[in-house]
């Protein structure tokens, strides 16, 4: 028994630490191999934020001292109250109205029976305002002591396009109004007059005081407000920072399971969580380089009172689920291609719930946001801006609190949902991949979960020997002359055990058993179809046997897979390597991986490239290596490390004779120790290599021994050849020799030989017959005859025209003959028939690659349809949020409610006490009602309320532990209601105390006035996507159309790397030809683009989407011209999409900042200098003409006075787009012109590098 070299140097089980540090290198490696990837992936996060965040940055701005404001009383807006509806009908009633009317001046009053009819005149009418009281005021003949009413104006306000009466009690701190929105409605002079009517119509000689409205003063502060606009920006832009990152990291993610090398390291013996958990680490650690420089940026310019390590744990939370989203779409898909398509649909998507929800949406709603990465973040940012406001930044006390009083998720609640997500996220990550994992994988069903063998993987004690003896019982009687005897003594490294294989109804392999020896190389042989390939792929563990089993040193390969693996190695039929790393790393790094310390696995790479000849090419990439070179390397990958079980695929596939003598060599060298499986079609390697040989046919083991006994026993037999003379009879030589061996069979018969098989049986009578043969040479009309021994390819052809007959062979004969033209005269084509073949063939080209591409184009069409469905998806979700009932009285909902008074009333007035003791009654009621409504009253004597509530009012405890809610002030006359204007309903809150205070004392009566939005007139004003500003729904169509441009690079990439540009460029196809043929078939798919687009604005005013379809197709015409110009920076098709959707939302990101800032001077030139890029000019014409859109939307809204208080309202109504259109036609033609002048210097620059020397 021959030593073995493994014993001499025993490999060791490499630990997993050692395994995942060999994995994160391997990682970092190949990432690093692509540098300008890399450096695009890791700069374009942090230019961009740069680039938007220009003026904070570079400005240096910081927060400024707000000194104490007092503001003065103000006069509440009159508007022109165009009519008055009101319910129910009654005399009374109508006298209140009519006093109310009078006052505003309003002619159109009309009475309706009840609240319902009420309501359908408003909307039908639209109505200015109803007044709606109680149903059974019908019948009432005078003012009740108790008077409830509402007042009803239209959901979405007038003055404001597209927002609603808020439901929030508090307003946001980054609202810049200085009004309440119920003074600019209209609603506190209704209130007014309303409240004034009921008095006077209850007691007609009430003298009722004036009422004069002042806001709270503003304490003196720092003003933080320059955040606004910044953090504005980030919001709406921070989805889109890392996509870049994300698709790189996808793309080597999923090309390395696409390349099948995932399968070929488990093969290796790792797991399939220590390959995600090194990609997770390797992407934690690329995507942290400009994440942390952007959370530095961010902490010094917009975060400058926020904790530094509370910004590093959000952003680390951020890191952690960006990196888990993407392991979740790397898991779903297979292709490069669309792992691309997925990250940056699924990016934008992701983001679309808090676009449409917005920043303080309902406790549902909030925690469904949270649900999505990129909506989270915003909400994290609105909770950090609201500290920042308030001076506070975000520290470690307050993580868990919110930033504003109405908002429901802190950060600290939005973090642990995130953290629940990517649990979530790892998991069906980790379920999916063992669905579909690969080509090469072993797909487990969708169930595998709920089985016993996934939570107990360990086999049972005593199951392996019932297991022996139900394969030893089964074991079926073979011919033995088939099938050697084994009399030596060699250990069995691995067996098979009756494997079979179905794929339906078909039987790829049956009863499959075999033993593989120790210091023997087993040389499986069949023809196409035998089954091999299966054989191999269940002998790896790559495929699972339908029954059967393989052992690999005792250990079954199904149930002991890992145990299997430590001591085995494949060598696939493709070479499967690494294409951006060297020679040298592969054979070190499966060394090592393998169980060599560095320093053997050094050595043992320098031993196999010396043997192999490739010391010279041992630093080159993979990439450039020659066919033949990659085969050996792949070769010596399988060997490193003296792995005990070797498995070749036609290990000497596609090299030379040279090459293939020293892949021979190598392996003769190798066996000695190691049991070595290989698959071949060379009949001289399994001669020279095979100690065994197992022959195949239909997926059964037809024969099994060495060389020497199946040629012997399966053999054809000697061939015994004669030359023969021109009257040689035939029949007489075969009668002569059937005469001394009854076996010989006539093989072939030509005119100058004859041919026959004489059985290995009958070699005893050679001799005899021999010397017959040479004494009737004359009479037999023989000229001389040769033997020779039978030989292994005569063999493997005869069982297999044995097994497959020879119908299938006359059968092909009879075709390949067809094929077969005789000689005739040829005639060349004219030249328009011959440009009309080629028009022909590279349409159909098109044709066939967008066929055979159904999702990625369905996709790219429907994607702006899905967009419409999705908004109305929201319709249906906004039709469900119903108009909601304010009651400004309501104080409970205030914490700690706390009301101030104070008395300036002088004394008597015209010798009458009457004004004073009434005074002094209504502050004494306006007293008792706050106590009843649960408010804390503080009467104030040495200090007036305005100094006060400066030295009193704490903004961080404001909406926390306390609330100013209303004060009043007493003078001569008159009282001031101070409201505050921090407070959504302030305004009507201290107007209605103070009213209703009054009522209680001059009309012994109660009057509580509510609001009540009504249904809006024209509910298609309002849709969700009218509240889309036009820069963002500018925005989101050019990131829309930077993916669709990015699929359109593709397939010219495609035929690049594969030289099948070059091949047709050889067969006569002209470069116009060849680009314009692309340029005609992706501008037919990009119209129908420019359909799906318009139809998802079908709301938008027709003028808008006729400017924007012409737009769209001239822009058609120049964007893909100038993508096409890219196709010679790429040699790969995946990650040419990739980095082409990265140019292309970096142009869009340009263009969204350069349009907001073009009034200022600095950004001048650069606008006109980047109006060369079609994405650039489409999104500043597309925004001039979404504003116009917006400006015909006021229109319908009908209301006279909106645009005297929203002065943007109703701008850009005229646009011009001519100029835009000029520029991308001009564009259009140089980018193609360009295209042509590359393609024709490229040709020439080749020329000149190679030609010939003088």
């Amino acid at each position: 028994m021959s030593t073995s070299t493994v014993s001499g140097q025993s490999q060791t089980n490499q630990g997993t630490c050692m395994k995942l540090r060999l994995l994160i290198r391997k990682n970092i490696s190949v990432l690093l191999a692509h540098p300008l990837g890399t450096a695009i992936a890791i700069l374009a996060p942090i230019l961009l934020f740069l680039y938007t965040q220009f003026d904070q940055i570079f400005h240096s701005k910081s927060a400024t001292q707000v000194h104490a404001i007092r503001h003065p009383a103000i006069d509440i807006h009159v508007p022109n109250v165009t009519s008055i509806f009101y319910s129910p009908m009654n005399a009374v009633l109508g006298r209140v109205v009519g006093d109310v009317a009078t006052n505003l001046g309003t002619k159109n009053v009309q009475a309706f029976l009840d609240a319902s009819e009420l309501e359908a005149a408003l909307v039908k009418q639209n109505g200015f305002v109803g007044i709606e009281f109680d149903d059974y005021f019908n019948t009432i003949t005078e003012v009740p002591s108790k008077v409830k009413a509402a007042i009803r104006f239209p959901w979405h306000l007038r003055t404001m396009i597209g927002r609603k009466w808020p439901k929030r009690m508090y307003r946001p701190l980054v609202e810049r109004m200085s009004k309440s929105l119920y003074d600019l409605e209209g609603f506190l002079i209704i209130q007014s007059k309303l409240s004034d009517a009921l008095i006077k119509n209850r007691n007609r000689s009430a003298h009722v005081p004036q009422v004069h409205m002042q806001p709270f003063p503003d304490k003196m502060q720092k003003n933080f407000g320059y955040l606004l606009d910044p953090y504005s920006t980030l919001v709406m832009t921070f989805a889109f920072l890392f996509m870049g990152p994300s698709l790189i990291v996808g793309h080597q993610i999923v090309s390395e399971k696409q390349r099948h090398l995932r399968e070929i390291m488990r093969l290796m013996g790792l797991t399939v969580g220590l390959n995600w958990l090194s990609w997770f680490i390797v992407a934690c650690l690329f995507i942290s380089i400009p994440l942390m420089v952007f959370l530095i940026l961010m902490n010094w310019c917009l975060c400058p009172g926020s904790n530094f390590m509370v910004l590093l744990i959000i952003f680390v939370v951020y890191l952690l689920t960006l990196v888990c989203f993407i392991f979740v779409i790397t898991a779903f898909v297979t292709s490069t291609v669309l792992t691309m398509s997925s990250i940056c649909v699924l990016h934008c998507v992701s983001f679309m719930p808090y676009l449409m929800l917005g920043s303080q949406p309902r406790q549902a709603q909030a925690i469904f946001i949270c649900l999505f990465m990129n909506s989270a973040m915003p909400l994290i940012f609105v909770q950090i801006l609201g500290y920042e406001i308030r001076g506070l930044g975000v520290q470690w006390h307050n993580l868990f609190t919110t930033s504003h009083p109405d908002d429901i998720m802190s950060i600290g609640y939005i973090l642990l949902i995130m953290l629940g997500t990517n649990i979530l996220r790892i998991i069906l990550c980790l379920y999916v991949d063992q669905l579909n994992p690969g080509e090469y994988g072993v797909a487990k069903k969708w169930y595998f979960p709920f089985k016993r063998k996934f939570w107990c993987p360990w086999e049972r004690p005593g199951r392996a020997f019932v297991d022996e003896e139900r394969f030893i019982n089964q074991v079926k009687q073979r011919d033995t002359d088939a099938f050697e005897e084994i009399f030596h003594h060699r250990p069995v490294i691995m067996e098979a055990q009756h494997l079979c294989k179905s794929y339906g109804d078909i039987e790829a392999v049956r009863d499959f058993s075999l033993k593989f020896y120790e210091d023997e190389i087993t040389v499986l042989l069949g023809h196409n179809g035998a089954g091999k390939t299966t054989t191999f792929m269940m002998l790896a563990g790559i495929t699972l046997p339908t029954s059967g089993r393989v052992l690999v040193n005792g250990n079954n390969m199904a149930t002991a897979t890992q145990k299997a693996r430590q001591s085995l190695s494949f060598c696939p039929q493709y070479n499967i390597l690494f294409d951006e790393l060297s020679a040298y790393w592969h054979i070190v790094f499966y060394s090592r991986l393998k169980g060599f310390e560095r320093s053997e696995a050094e050595a043992e790479a320098e031993r196999y490239l010396e043997i192999m000849d490739l010391m010279d090419k041992s630093t080159i990439k993979v990439a450039y290596l020659s066919t033949g070179m990659r085969r050996k390397l792949s070769v010596c990958c399988a060997l490193c490390a003296n792995t005990k079980v070797v498995l070749c695929d036609e290990p000497t596939a596609c090299l030379d004779p040279s090459a293939r003598r020293e892949v021979w060599n190598l392996l003769r060298m190798e066996k000695t120790g190691r049991c070595i499986v290989m698959n071949t079609h060379f009949m001289e390697a399994a001669e020279v290599l095979g100690d065994r040989i197992a022959i195949m046919c239909d997926g059964e083991l037809y024969g099994y021994g060495t060389a020497e006994f199946i040629v012997n026993n399966l053999g054809p037999g000697y061939r015994l050849v004669c030359v023969i003379l021109a009257d040689c009879d035939d029949r007489e030589v075969t009668k002569f020799l059937r005469y001394h061996i009854s076996a010989a069979q006539l093989e072939s018969v030509t005119d100058t030989e004859l041919t026959y098989r004489l059985p290995v049986e009958s070699v005893h009578k050679f001799t005899n017959l021999f010397r017959a043969m040479e004494g009737k040479l004359a009479k037999l009309k023989i000229s001389s005859f040769g033997v020779s021994a039978p030989t292994l390819s005569e063999t493997f052809m005869k069982i297999g025209n044995a097994k497959i007959g020879t119908a299938r062979t006359m059968e092909s004969m009879k075709l390949t003959n067809a094929w077969v033209s005789q000689p005739s005269e040829s005639q060349e084509l004219r030249a328009s028939r011959r440009r009309l073949n080629d028009w022909h063939g590279m349409m159909i080209k098109k044709v066939l690659f967008t066929w055979n591409h159904p999702f990625l184009f369905s996709f790219i069409i429907l994607l702006p349809l899905f967009g419409l469905l999705m908004l109305a998806l929201f319709d249906i979700i906004y039709s469900t949020d119903i108009p909601h009932v304010v009651d400004p009285y309501k104080l409970s909902v205030y914490p700690d409610p706390l009301v101030v008074h104070e008395w300036l009333v002088t004394g008597i007035q015209d010798g009458s006490e009457i004004f004073y003791d009434k005074s002094k009654m209504i502050a004494d009621e306006y007293e008792k009602i706050a106590m009843e409504a649960g408010a804390t009253v503080h009467s104030l004597t040495q200090i007036s309320v305005g100094n006060y509530l400066l030295n009193h009012l704490n903004l961080n405890k404001e909406g926390f532990k306390e609330t100013y809610v209303a004060a009043t002030t007493y003078r001569d006359g008159s009282v001031t209601a101070w409201f505050n204007r921090r407070l959504e309903h302030g305004a009507p809150l201290s107007l209605g105390l103070i009213y209703n205070a009054i009522a209680r004392v001059l009309g012994r009566m109660d009057i509580f006035i509510t609001n009540k939005p009504r249904p809006d007139s024209k509910s298609n004003v309002y849709k969700p996507d009218r509240g889309l500003s036009s820069r963002r729904r500018t925005t989101f169509m050019l990131m829309y159309l930077s993916f669709v441009l990015s699929t359109f690079i593709l397939l010219p990439v495609y035929e690049k790397a594969t030289q099948m540009k070059e091949q047709q460029f050889i067969n006569g196809i002209g470069v116009w030809t060849y680009w314009l043929s692309h340029l005609i078939w992706d501008f037919l798919l990009f119209i129908l683009i420019i359909i799906s687009t318009l139809l998802s604005f079908y709301r938008l005013p027709g003028q808008v989407l006729y400017m924007l379809a012409i737009l769209l197709f001239f822009f058609g015409l120049s964007a893909l011209t100038f993508t096409y110009l890219f196709t010679y920076f790429f040699n790969e098709a995946g990650s040419g999409m990739s980095y082409m959707l990265i140019i292309n939302c970096c142009i869009v990101f340009l263009a969204v900042f350069t349009n907001s800032h073009q009034h200022k001077e600095s950004f001048v030139y650069l606008h006109y200098v980047l109006m060369v890029l079609p994405l650039y000019v489409m999104y500043s014409a597309t925004l001039k003409v979404f504003r116009r859109g917006r400006a015909e939307n006021c229109e319908l809204i009908e209301v006279g006075y909106v645009c005297n208080i929203n002065h943007n309202c109703c701008e850009d109504k005229k646009v011009v787009i001519y100029p835009y259109i000029i520029v991308l036609i001009a564009t259009a033609v140089l980018f193609f012109m360009l295209l042509l002048l590359a393609s024709k210097i490229r040709p020439l620059r080749y020329a000149i590098k190679f030609g010939d020397g003088p």
